[in-house]
């Protein structure tokens, strides 16, 4: 069974880094 208490966990580092990484995406879109 998959762990969906992670998704809705509060950020993680990981996530903190890509944030930006996707706004960058976006804005280069």
């Amino acid at each position: 069974m998959r762990e969906p208490e992670i998704r809705l966990a509060p950020e993680t580092e990981e996530e903190e880094k890509l944030e930006p990484a996707l706004e960058k995406k976006a804005a280069g879109l």
